[in-house]
């Protein structure tokens, strides 16, 4: 995609952070090379959503730029410029949906090698992998409905933006978040919560 060349980016992106999402999507339908700052704000958070997804980092490489490219082309049917994010992940869900739907990926070796953070040490990054590897292992035993939810919970959505990303109710997203939390914590070995009136027989 062109707009994702490397390319000189105007002085007024420069502070990007300082921009709310509508700012920048208004910043982006006046300036095509404005989704710049879009991109390098959603890039790590739609990878790690592919890839945590798909498990497979060539498939995950290729889900993120085919997400954007869909966003750079359909930016002026996201009417809610606040909830930017949600329109985003939206585009995200229904591209891992159909890559699954081609080819179920495999899990290669380097699937913990997430996207570095350069400001972990070895050791933190070692725990993070090793962490990343056993939330998979979990996740794999859980439906897809219920990996769609705690996969977009891991990205800090709010129930409601979930419901929003996938398509469904409110309260059906709240059930199947439910029933997830109570398959990790049977998988985990974690007595479910029985709360304070419960009494042993």
């Amino acid at each position: 995609m062109s707009v994702l060349q490397a390319q000189p980016v105007p002085a007024y992106l420069m502070r990007v952070t300082e921009l709310t999402d509508r700012e920048l999507v208004e910043q982006a339908l006046a300036d095509p090379a404005a989704f710049l700052a879009i991109f390098e704000r959603y890039r790590d958070p739609v990878h790690r959503y592919c890839h945590r997804r798909l498990q497979n980092r060539e498939a995950a490489e290729d889900a993120t730029q085919t997400i954007f490219m869909r966003a750079f082309e359909n930016l002026r049917s996201c009417k809610d410029r606040d909830g930017f994010r949600s329109w985003l992940f939206v585009i995200a869900h229904n591209v891992v949906v159909d890559v699954w739907r081609k080819s179920k990926p495999v899990q290669p070796l380097d699937w913990a090698s997430d996207i570095e953070d350069k400001q972990r040490s070895p050791e933190e990054s070692a725990i993070a992998a090793t962490d990343h590897l056993y939330i998979s292992a979990l996740l794999t035993k859980l439906t897809e409905q219920q990996r769609d939810v705690v996969e977009l919970r891991l990205q800090e959505f709010t129930d409601k933006e979930i419901a929003t990303i996938l398509g469904k109710s409110h309260e059906a997203v709240r059930a199947t978040q439910h029933r997830a939390l109570l398959q990790l914590r049977a998988l985990m070995g974690v007595e479910p919560d029985k709360g304070p009136n419960h009494v042993e027989s």
